[in-house]
Formats: C-alpha cells, sequence, structure tokens
C-alpha cells in the first residue's frame, strides 16, 4: 500500500472510492437483502435506537397531527385548493399516512424480537386501547348526537354512534397484525427469507378483492368483520389487504438485522420503490379518476379500500419519500428541530393517543361538524394541538414516573 493511503479513503486522482468504504451495488445489494435468510426468531434484548427510524417516525406523527385536522375539519376548499392541504396530503401523508404506520408495525415486529406470549398480549392490549380510544376521542359526539343537540348527518364519516364506536384505526390493525405476526413466525420458525415476506404480502393483495364482500348483513356480527375486510367510512385501516405493508415492513425489518442501518443504501431503495410506483401507475388508468386534487388523480381515490393496483402506488409513493428523507438525516442539524421530531418519536404512542382526543373534543364542543373549517381555523386548531399535545404528553410521563416510584417504594 502507498505510503499515507488510507484503506477506505477517496482517490483523488481517479475520483473513485477504495473498497473500504465503498457503496454496495444495486445488484449486490438486492441479492444480499432479499434471498439470504435471517433468524427472526425471539431473543428477548431490547434493539438499539436508529436515528434514522427516529426521524421518520417523528415526522410522520407530527405530519399526522396535520393531515388528521385537514381530514376531520378542511372544507373541500382546504383539502383541494390550499397549501395546507398540499403540505397535509403530499408533503406529510406520504410519510405520515397509514402505510408508514403498517410497515413500521413490520419493522418493529421483527426488529424488536419479542416472545410470542408478549405479542399476543400486547396485540390483545392495543386492540383493547383502540376501541377506549374511540370512545374518549369522540365523547362530545357521541353524547352530543345522542342528546339531540348534534346531527348525525354533520359528521358523514360515520352513519350512527356504533360507527364512531366500532371504528377501525391503527390501534385496532395493530393489535391484529400483532396476532397474525406471532402465527406467520411459528409457521416459519424463526427462519424466513426476505423475499418469503414479498410472496406473502402478494397473497394478501391478490385475495383481499375476493374478501371484501364476506359480510352477513346481520349489523353485530359484520362489527367484528368489517376491521377485516369491511367497507365503510368508519374503517379507515381493513386488515386486508393492508397487511401487506405490515408483511413487507416485516421485509425491511430482516433487512435492518443484517445490514443494521439503511444508510448507503437509499439509493437502492429509491429505485426499487420508484419501479414499484411505476408498476402502479401502469396498471390503472390515471386519467380516468374522479376530478379533484392530483394526489387523488394519482393515487386513486380507495385509499382506504386499496385495490390491488392502489396497494403497488402507494407502496412506491410511501417508500421513495422514506428513502429521501433518510438520505436527507446525514445533512439535518442536530438542532430543535430535529430534537422535536426525535422528542415525537420517542413518545409516538402518548402523542398519538393525545393529538386525536384534542382533535376530536374541539371537534364535538367547538365546530360541531366534520369537513366545515377554513385555512386559518385548520391552522389555529394544527397550533393549539400541537402544544397541548406535549403539555399533555410530559404530564403523563411524570404521572407514570410518580406511579412507578410509588411502586417501587410500596414494595
Amino acid at each position: 500500500m502507498e505510503k499515507g493511503k488510507i484503506i477506505g479513503s477517496r482517490d483523488k486522482k481517479h475520483g473513485r472510492t477504495a473498497p473500504g468504504n465503498a457503496r454496495p451495488s444495486f445488484r449486490e445489494t438486492t441479492r444480499s437483502l432479499f434471498m439470504e435468510p435471517v433468524d427472526i426468531s425471539p431473543t428477548g434484548f431490547k434493539p438499539p435506537r436508529i436515528d434514522e427510524l427516529d426521524l421518520l417516525r417523528g415526522y410522520a406523527i407530527f405530519g399526522f397531527i396535520i393531515y388528521h385536522v385537514v381530514l376531520i375539519l378542511g372544507s373541500e376548499t382546504v383539502v383541494d385548493d390550499s397549501l395546507l392541504g398540499f403540505m397535509a396530503f403530499v408533503l406529510f401523508w406520504p410519510i405520515g399516512g397509514k402505510a408508514f404506520f403498517q410497515i413500521g408495525i413490520g419493522i418493529y415486529l421483527v426488529y424488536a424480537r419479542s416472545s410470542t406470549r408478549t405479542l399476543v398480549k400486547r396485540g390483545l392490549a392495543i386492540l383493547a386501547a383502540g376501541y377506549a380510544l374511540n370512545m374518549v376521542r369522540f365523547l362530545p359526539v357521541i353524547v352530543g348526537i345522542l342528546r339531540g343537540t348534534l346531527v348525525m348527518e354533520d359528521f358523514p364519516l360515520f352513519r350512527n354512534v356504533g360507527d364512531i364506536i366500532f371504528c377501525a384505526d391503527i390501534f385496532q390493525f395493530a393489535g391484529l397484525a400483532f396476532l397474525a405476526y406471532a402465527l406467520i413466525r411459528k409457521l416459519f420458525r424463526g427462519m424466513v427469507k426476505p423475499i418469503h415476506w414479498i410472496y406473502m404480502s402478494l397473497g394478501v393483495i391478490l385475495i383481499s378483492p375476493f374478501l371484501a364482500p364476506l359480510l352477513t348483513g346481520n349489523i353485530h356480527i359484520d362489527r367484528f368483520l368489517e376491521p377485516l375486510w369491511g367497507y365503510g367510512k368508519h374503517i379507515w385501516f381493513p386488515f386486508f389487504p393492508t397487511f401487506c405493508y405490515t408483511l413487507l415492513g416485516a421485509m425491511f425489518g430482516c433487512m435492518l438485522i443484517k445490514i443494521k442501518s439503511f444508510r448507503n443504501h437509499e439509493l437502492s431503495f429509491m429505485i426499487l420503490s420508484t419501479l414499484t410506483f411505476a408498476l402502479g401507475i401502469l396498471l390503472t388508468d390515471i386519467w380516468h379518476q374522479p376530478t379533484g386534487h392530483i394526489y387523488f388523480k394519482i393515487l386513486g381515490p380507495d385509499l382506504i379500500y386499496h385495490s390491488p393496483e392502489t396497494v403497488i402506488k402507494v407502496l412506491g409513493y410511501t417508500t421513495f419519500h422514506q428513502a429521501i428523507l433518510v438520505y436527507l438525516n446525514r445533512y439535518i442539524p442536530r438542532n430543535i428541530i430535529f430534537r422535536f421530531y426525535r422528542y415525537m418519536s420517542y413518545n409516538i404512542t402518548t402523542v398519538y393517543i393525545w393529538q386525536w382526543v384534542i382533535i376530536g373534543w374541539v371537534t364535538g364542543i367547538y365546530f360541531r361538524a366534520f369537513w366545515q373549517q377554513n385555512v386559518t381555523e385548520c391552522v389555529v386548531v394544527i397550533a393549539i394541538t400541537t402544544v397541548l399535545t406535549i403539555i399533555l404528553t410530559e404530564l403523563t410521563k411524570k404521572i407514570g414516573k410518580g406511579m412507578k416510584s410509588y411502586r417501587q417504594k410500596s414494595v
């Protein structure tokens, strides 16, 4: 080796990167990441935090505040013709939308490697928490409708009070995903190739259109079937077909076990996601979709009840944005903005619950209807929700620490 030459340094004369610091080629990356088996059996240890994932989760949960306010309160003009609507549906939705959280669940399930018993207990607990959250966040709406001071027609996402209570949100989906993953891991006996998750995901996408009509007509039985594949405005996270995102998240989790970080692999993910999005575009005729925001023209109107082509488009659209954000992470200064996103990530469950409670109560008590507010009102609600969410999150943490300290002293 030449004197002064360091392995992995840049060769200034030829503009090349020496082998010690070379980026893996696209072909090498895909073969290594997809075809080699990964051990996903329970280990019992807590995995280290990853900066890129913390940034993604923090960005996503803050985006959810903006997205939920616009989704619940924003008028048609706000959604279609305003900068706020563009931010909510184009800038924040790809990261803070349902697909990202469902992919994130899959990454967590594989990367955390919890025991089967823990997965089942958490799955059932999350399911129960989801229905409890429904009643708490929309309590003023429920009380107002039952007392006759609010009109059901002003809340077009729901047909009746039962729809409000049995609304299927991310918690219901996550609970079912935990239970399903525990079963899948048992069937694979802890060893799986990442490409197997793709096969399972494609299977879910292909069979879902045939499962969607499977309702009995009995409202009491259908309440338990609708979260699986029901078509209703109150079913925001149907298990089929969107469980495919969690299966693909599990694939990313397997990759993460191997490579430890997504850094230096962003280009490969951008290429794959772009090809995926292009395939989804080719499978549908976007010009015959309903008129409105270009966002809906491109991704399609069935963003909740995903058709196979929409699933493919949303997957490519979401993962492309994630890859960009992971790439930008290395250039983002560790200032107050980064610390804000990391704070949101560390407290993601508490933040998610409180932001929904605040939005739901403001809607039921003050605005008393969905889809009626202008841009200014939405921006004010976003600011108030963000500040109150942080305050209530800190209060929740202090109460939790106090209760933990009390229990330790009592023992």
